[in-house]
Order: C-alpha cells, then sequence, then structure tokens
C-alpha cells in the first residue's frame, strides 16, 4: 500500500472512529444515562456541556474526512488532529489516575493516542507547503 493511500485510509477510519464516539455517547447521555456511572462519571446534572464536547468530536471527524480526501493538501487538519488526540488523551487519562473515570474511558482514549502518533507520522513526513 502507498503512502497516499495508507493516509486516506488513516483519516478514514480517524473519522469515522469520532462519529461512533459522538454519537454513541449523544445516545448514551439521551437513552441510558445511567451508563456515566458504569464508566465510573457521575451523571451531569446538564448535558449541555457533554454534548458540546460530542459536537466538537463529531466535527473533528469532519475534518479527518476532509483530510481523508486528500492527505497532502489537508496537513493542517492532520497538526490539528494531533494536538486534539493528545490532549484528549492527557485529560482523560488524568482523570483515569485521579480515579474518577474506569479503565473503559482509558482504553477508548489510547485509541486517541495512536491516532495521534499516527497524525503525527503523517505531519512530520508530508509536504510542507
Amino acid at each position: 500500500m502507498d503512502k497516499i493511500h495508507y493516509y486516506k485510509l488513516l483519516f478514514l477510519v480517524a473519522a469515522i472512529w469520532n462519529w461512533a464516539v459522538a454519537v454513541l455517547f449523544f445516545l448514551i447521555a439521551i437513552v441510558a444515562p445511567t451508563t456515566f456511572e458504569t464508566l465510573g462519571m457521575a451523571i451531569p446534572n446538564s448535558m449541555a456541556w457533554f454534548e458540546s464536547a460530542m459536537t466538537f468530536i463529531g466535527v473533528f471527524g469532519v475534518a479527518f474526512f476532509i483530510a481523508s480526501r486528500d492527505p497532502e493538501a489537508n496537513r493542517g487538519i492532520a497538526m490539528t488532529g494531533v494536538v486534539e488526540k493528545f490532549l484528549i488523551f492527557t485529560v482523560l487519562a488524568t482523570y483515569y489516575f485521579m480515579g474518577e473515570v474506569t479503565i473503559m474511558v482509558l482504553l477508548m482514549v489510547i485509541v486517541d493516542l495512536a491516532f495521534g502518533f499516527l497524525f503525527l507520522e503523517n505531519v512530520l513526513h508530508s509536504k510542507k507547503p
């Protein structure tokens, strides 16, 4: 598989991951909010902040989909993705070590961390504009 095809597939899979997470947690918030407790999290008093965060995760999915169409032309999206993936991992891993979320949440953000490193590899090997 050549690098361009690999990067297209990488960003497409990342887009699908982000959309799946956003939709899943939107549904949990609406249909089964007690699932938050299963994940070691308190049920939010208001879902406004949580659903806003899921919206941004979904929007990042759109950005990754755009990057999947032409990875070389979308280096900025890849760089933004590196920051997003490393930050979400850092924040939720910190909450894991503070005992506020379960291992299930940590495992989910390990996927994001892996995407972060793969995006970083893309940025380091792509042509600067």
